[in-house]
């Protein structure tokens, strides 16, 4: 907060790549199912559902700073 300096070590070559590398997430292909099959969604089951879809954006995106 005020007055408070954070300490940030600046990651470079190896020790940037097993950072990076040890925030990958690996996920099962997520399928959705249609609105006929599963008429019905709650809140939790949606805020679920966009965790998720979230996560494996997180992990794409990592992959592709990987490659770069």
């Amino acid at each position: 907060m005020m007055g408070e300096t954070k300490n940030t070590k600046v990651l470079k070559g190896q020790e940037l790549h097993y950072y990076l590398h040890s925030k990958l997430i690996t996920l099962d292909v997520v399928i959705l199912p249609t609105p006929g099959e599963q008429p019905h969604t709650s809140l939790n089951d949606l805020i679920n559902k966009l965790y998720d879809g979230y996560r494996v954006l997180e992990n794409i995106y990592a992959k592709l700073l990987a490659v770069l």
